[in-house]
């Protein structure tokens, strides 16, 4: 869809974002504007919590809900979804369709001003390094949960099906085969079972490669658990960074007032204007969390021996956190414990 044009016909990307960035600035100051950047909140996976995160500050942000993988055409060279993914370096030297380009520059400069926005992004994979090339003075939130919570959100409501993550696993084994990702082939490659390995391997992947691509880049950390325990005190320590200190009482006001569902929302799996604190439960039986969390094991051990220790060190403290354990769940949603249901959520896949 996309075509190639002439490097010389415009400057190149990133210095065109910046000078008019520089004027959006100028202009701000000259009517005694503050001018922001965006916060950008980042998912180790998905769901980790992060539309109930986005809930909570909406008051107080303009919020933006994965615009880089949803809005952007996979056809798009830096598109999460594009085989061919390229790097903004690479682009330095390339062409780029116009309208390609437009997109691009457009998307970045729309998220500055003088109201502080909220990007939320999960599953960029390898399109995370450039995506932060694109907003280098944003500050970071990473939202984090721990595995046992994301994969029984998987199975709760059948996600990794109904969202096609069979073939997004396809599309990142082959990604890996390109010799500029090939240092990761080590999670995608070599036996799987089930679906749950699939997962397993492939929120392994997009933890290393979000920390990898904050490399020295400051971030808070929003783990689920926490925040969904004491929401306030969880809160307070991100209040700073939407708009000062003047924003945490109004997120505390909103907190107190919005903890309840809101009419006509009956589905508790996305209703986020609820009380979460009795919705931690486990909907894995314990054979199946061992299973978790070899393969999380094993993949960040393989990791060991291909990147940096500090990566595979920050991987594993969000990957491995041994947080509260959750209490189970029947599959119908009842309390019991984790032996109350013979047949596995994960089931080998035929060939």
């Amino acid at each position: 869809m996309f075509r190639r044009t002439s490097v010389r016909s415009s400057p190149p990307l990133m210095e065109e974002i910046d000078r008019e960035l520089s004027a959006m600035r100028r202009a701000a100051a000259a009517i005694d504007k503050e001018f922001f950047p965006p916060v950008l909140a980042m998912g180790i996976f998905e769901r980790v919590g992060s539309n109930w995160f986005c809930d909570s500050v909406r008051h107080v942000v303009q919020l933006s809900n994965e615009p880089f993988r949803q809005h952007l055409h996979p056809s798009h060279p830096l598109s999460p979804l594009n085989s061919r993914q390229v790097s903004l370096q690479w682009l330095r030297t390339h062409g780029l369709h116009s309208y390609a380009r437009h997109w691009l520059v457009v998307f970045v400069l729309s998220k500055y001003g003088p109201v502080r926005q909220l990007i939320k992004e999960t599953n960029l994979f390898f399109a995370v390094g450039s995506y932060f090339e694109l907003f280098p003075d944003a500050p970071v939130i990473v939202l984090t949960r721990r595995p046992v919570g994301i994969a029984s959100s998987f199975v709760r409501g059948d996600l990794f099906n109904k969202w096609g993550y069979a073939e997004r696993y396809s599309h990142l084994e082959s990604m890996v085969m390109r010799p500029r990702f090939s240092c990761y082939k080590f999670v995608m490659h070599g036996e799987v079972l089930t679906d749950l390995h699939r997962l397993a391997r492939m929120m392994v992947l997009n933890t290393l490669l979000l920390v990898g691509a904050l490399r020295e880049r400051p971030f808070v950390e929003v783990a689920y658990e926490n925040a969904v325990a004491n929401q306030s005190s969880v809160m307070s320590a991100v209040s700073h960074l939407l708009l000062g200190n003047d924003s945490l009482g109004q997120c505390q006001q909103h907190w107190a007032e919005g903890v309840t569902p809101e009419a006509g929302m009956h589905d508790g799996m996305f209703n986020t204007r609820q009380n979460k604190s009795r919705k931690l439960l486990s909907h894995l039986r314990i054979d199946e969390i061992a299973v978790l969390r070899t393969e999380i094991d094993q993949m960040l051990g393989r990791a060991a021996g291909s990147l940096a220790p500090a990566v595979v060190k920050q991987a594993g403290q969000w990957l491995k956190a041994r947080r509260a354990a959750l209490p189970h769940a029947r599959r119908g949603g009842a309390e019991s414990d984790a032996t109350a249901s013979a047949e596995p959520f994960f089931r080998a896949r035929k060939t």
